[in-house]
């Protein structure tokens, strides 16, 4: 958490700093020449290792499909529950407050990709780049995502940075950020093999919503309050309090 009036106020410039430079590297010809040619290069690299139909390409496609997308997000909120339930440093009503502002940011960056950039159009690498290997082509019966007409941001970037950062700024479990971090690095992969993202997708979308966000998170009073409202439900609710004396006692 952000403590102090000036260091609050140099975050939010810190990060909206941040938010502008990775919009302008999109925007600003030289650098977005250099996307090009990075996005362009990742992509051939790692749909290009998919030519064949073999156990690679294979699990990638297993990977794309809605079920994993699925399996994610119950991992995500299982890492968490882990936390909480097992986690002996911080009291229980602080690890309430982290999963509830978690939870809260991560559907609030999710909600801004899905509402921010509806009249954005930018096609995924898959219907502007040649050769492509399509996985639905390679892989039969096995329905993958593999192109958009509006691939910016990636919403897998949005989701997974917004979750590793506030893991790693309000959960002091080595386990939980560690687990964290893989993930998000893990996470993003499936659409960069598939086609269906740009690198910049996941970078400069991701990380410029994970960036506009997460200062409310952190460097106001949020955290605080929610704290306050999970300490008050647990001292005035028998069954939350059970819970508390069980898991704080066991």
């Amino acid at each position: 958490m952000i403590h102090g009036t000036k260091n609050r106020i140099l975050f939010f410039i810190y990060c909206f700093s941040t938010v502008a430079l990775l919009a302008a590297s999109l925007l600003w010809q030289p650098a977005a020449t250099v996307w090009r040619q990075i996005d362009s290069a990742v992509f051939f690299a790692l749909n290009g290792s998919l030519e064949d139909a073999c156990a690679w390409s294979y699990f990638w496609a297993y990977m794309n499909i809605h079920l994993a997308n699925v399996i994610a997000g119950i991992f995500m909120v299982v890492l968490l529950l882990w936390y909480v339930a097992m986690d002996r440093t911080d009291a229980l009503a602080k690890k309430l407050a982290a999963f509830t502002v978690i939870t809260i940011f991560v559907l609030l960056g999710i909600a801004v990709s899905k509402t921010g950039f509806q009249e954005m159009e930018r096609l995924s690498p898959s219907l502007v780049l040649s050769p492509f290997y399509d996985l639905n082509t390679l892989e039969i019966g096995i329905k993958t995502k593999v192109k958009s007409h509006h691939s910016f941001p990636g919403d897998h970037g949005v989701t997974t940075f917004i979750y590793s950062l506030l893991v790693i700024l309000l959960i002091r479990n080595r386990t939980v950020t560690a687990l964290a971090v893989i993930f998000a690095l893990l996470n993003n992969l499936p659409r960069l093999f598939s086609g269906a993202h740009w690198l910049s997708d996941v970078i400069v979308g991701g990380g410029a919503i994970t960036m506009l966000v997460l200062p409310f998170a952190i460097a106001t009073p949020v955290f605080h309050w929610i704290e306050q409202i999970w300490t008050y439900l647990l001292r005035k609710s028998r069954i939350l309090g059970a819970i508390a004396s069980r898991l704080n006692g066991a």
